[in-house]
C-alpha cells in the first residue's frame, strides 16, 4: 500500500501531524532525509550514510532549503488539551478555595 503523500503547507498547518519525514537525492549522489516536528515547529535534516550507521538529524537554519513535496506523515496524534502552563504567581490557600485570585 502507498503512504500518501502530502505538501510543505499541508504538514504545518494540520496540527495532528506530529512528525513527517521527506527525502531528496542530490544530483551530487547525496541521499539526505529530512525531518518536521510538530510539536517543536522544527525542521530537521540528515545525511544518510551508506552502510549500517543511522543517520544523525541536525536543526536546519531558516536559510537552508527543504523540499515542498513528499512528505510522509509518521507519527499522527492529537495535543493534549490540558496543556501545562507556566504560574508566575503563587495564590493564597484561602484565595484558592474561594475561587479567588
Amino acid at each position: 500500500m502507498v503512504k500518501p503523500q502530502y505538501t510543505l503547507v499541508e504538514i504545518i498547518r494540520d496540527p495532528r501531524m506530529l512528525v513527517c519525514e521527506a527525502s531528496e537525492m542530490t544530483r551530487d549522489g547525496h541521499y539526505y532525509l529530512y525531518r518536521y516536528n510538530g510539536t517543536e515547529g522544527k525542521f530537521y535534516r540528515a545525511t544518510v550514510p551508506s552502510g549500517a550507521a543511522s543517520p544523525h538529524f541536525q536543526v536546519l537554519e531558516t536559510t537552508d532549503k527543504i523540499p515542498w513535496g513528499g512528505w510522509h506523515v509518521v507519527v499522527r496524534g492529537e495535543f493534549s488539551k490540558s496543556r501545562l502552563h507556566l504560574v508566575t504567581k503563587k495564590r493564597r490557600h484561602s484565595e484558592t478555595i474561594r475561587g479567588g485570585g
